[in-house]
């Protein structure tokens, strides 16, 4: 991939890889399963109150969105689980 795909892609410019169709909502549920049952309004009525709020619940929106962008294929150590960090991450 050349640097300039690399930018345009960091920088929000190019496409995204991945399925067009996928679902927000259902992705959003599959996590719901595995929660408190009682919680899971609480947690949607704080997702409702901003932006950076909803933004931190849907986490798994965002991972499944990553899941398909290119990666440098260098693995990071994230708490307990292996993970590949974006190529665009200097951190990584």
């Amino acid at each position: 991939m050349p640097n300039v795909t690399i930018v345009a892609w960091a920088c929000g410019h190019a496409d995204l890889l991945g399925p067009t169709d996928r679902d927000p909502v259902a992705i959003l549920a599959r996590g719901d399963r595995t929660r408190v049952p009682e919680l899971v309004p609480v947690r949607y009525e704080r997702m409702l109150t901003n932006p950076f709020a909803f933004l931190r619940g849907a986490a798994a929106v965002m991972a499944e969105d990553l899941r398909h962008q290119p990666t440098a294929g260098i693995a990071v150590q994230a708490g307990r689980r292996l993970v590949w960090g974006p190529m665009w991450c200097p951190t990584h």
